[in-house]
């Protein structure tokens, strides 16, 4: 449970320290959990290497261990997974509301940032309008 703790507080070091010590125990269900959560923070640490190298450890009777074939046969495809550069998602998003998401090939999100910005100007003009109308004391908008 510490081990899980302090992996939710990403203090990874402390974790895989933690962890460590559970799979040099003598219990094999310990360490076959321990050896998987190691894994899964090396994961989120971005060391694919390391992280399949951990879930090749794991004995093909643990209950994780279809899970973590499948999380290593991922591993391997990393390098060829292309990355998008945050710069020029962020000046696509500058230029038109959700434009960025469709760079990052985000669909579902730029339809909703788009709506939201289009309702924005939508109330921004109503609010305008109004506060023209309210200086000429005219009751029409």
């Amino acid at each position: 449970m510490r081990g899980q703790a302090e992996k939710q507080l990403k203090r990874y070091p402390d974790a895989l320290s933690t962890f460590d010590e559970l799979i040099k125990s003598q219990s094999l269900a310990f360490s076959d959990k321990a050896r998987y959560e190691r894994a899964m923070i090396l994961v989120e640490q971005e060391e694919w290497l390391k992280a399949r190298e951990a879930f090749a450890t794991l004995s093909e009777d643990n209950p994780l261990y279809s899970s973590a074939l499948r999380f290593s046969q991922g591993l391997e495809r990393m390098d060829q997974i292309p990355q998008k550069s945050p710069a020029v998602a962020g000046t696509l998003a500058a230029i038109l509301p959700g434009a960025g998401h469709l760079y990052t090939e985000r669909p579902r999100m730029p339809s909703y940032h788009s709506c939201s910005t289009v309702r924005y100007m939508g109330c921004h003009r109503t609010f305008q309008k109004q506060q023209l109308c309210r200086r000429r004391h005219c009751h029409v908008l």
